[in-house]
């Protein structure tokens, strides 16, 4: 971007700015410290966590927007830091209920100057975090489509919980092997030699969790389960001893069997809270 200034000698001065704004003098402000950028960041973060999303504030907004002539660029600075405001609000208050999430999804379709991708990972958050308030203060457990896998059911069986996981299992391997000692060797004749002394063998070893399976992990009012392509498992929640989180993943203990099933997951946060929610209701 280029501004042009004529100055009081009458000439021309030309000069390329940042894009993320400059201040000019000390009377011009177009960047993300913009305090109309910020006042449009402000207006639409505070009505978005107050649930007041409607008609007349988007008519504001957009008056507002052509009276401080914002450009699509400070609209895009203020729906982002607006972004911010609103999700960092919404998660450390523990807020994502369904009436927020309703207000969020809202406002993510009211900012069209966010990127598409933002807009698809934050939706996806959201859902999350909507379930895991429903969880930890309703007791209401999420209920999944049972086409997610293939299984037979129960009648009055619900899933809970179905996504991609990995059986692993920790291996070892040996990654150096060393030999020490006093060793003597004596030629007899020609191409024929004779060694004493001891020898020590030493030998490296590293441990690492190796996936023995993908597939996908489940979860039931009734049930647990792994369901891979050469390798699962399941058990009624009667049988579970423990889960803990550690080294691979989650540790599911099963009443019985001496070693835990380990299952890897891209996010522990719901099927760990959703067994948590089963077991205390278990256990009453």
């Amino acid at each position: 971007m280029f501004l042009s200034l004529r100055i009081l000698s009458g000439r021309r001065t030309s000069r390329k700015y940042p894009k993320e704004g400059f201040v000019l003098f000390g009377f011009l402000h177009i960047g993300k410290d913009n305090p109309d950028v910020q006042e449009y960041a402000h207006l639409i973060a505070d009505a978005t966590v107050q649930c007041r999303l409607d008609d007349g504030l988007i008519s504001r907004l957009n008056q507002y927007q052509k009276a401080k002539k914002l450009s699509i660029q400070q609209l895009q600075w203020a729906q982002e830091a607006a972004l911010d405001m609103v999700w960092q609000q919404l998660c450390q208050g523990d807020l994502m209920d369904d009436l927020h999430r309703k207000s969020f999804l809202t406002f993510l379709l009211i900012c069209k100057r966010l990127h598409k991708e933002t807009v698809q990972n934050y939706i996806y958050e959201s859902q999350i975090q909507n379930i895991l308030y429903n969880i930890r203060h309703k007791q209401q457990l999420p209920v999944y489509d049972k086409s997610l896998i293939r299984m037979l059911f129960k009648d009055d069986e619900i899933l809970h919980f179905c996504g991609p996981a990995s059986l692993v299992k920790k291996v070892k391997k040996v990654t150096r092997v060393r030999y020490g000692g006093p060793v003597y060797s004596f030629r007899i004749c020609r191409g024929v030699y004779y060694r004493v002394g001891s020898m020590k063998v030493g030998k490296e070893t590293q441990e690492y969790w190796n996936a023995e399976d993908d597939g996908k992990f489940w979860i039931t009012n009734q049930r647990i389960g792994f369901l891979g392509c050469s390798k699962h498992f399941s058990f009624d929640l009667s049988k579970l001893d423990a889960i803990t989180s550690g080294e691979g993943g989650i540790q599911i203990f099963k009443s019985g069997r001496d070693n835990p099933y380990v299952v890897s997951l891209p996010s522990y946060d719901i099927p760990c809270q959703v067994l948590s929610c089963l077991l205390n209701q278990r256990d009453r």
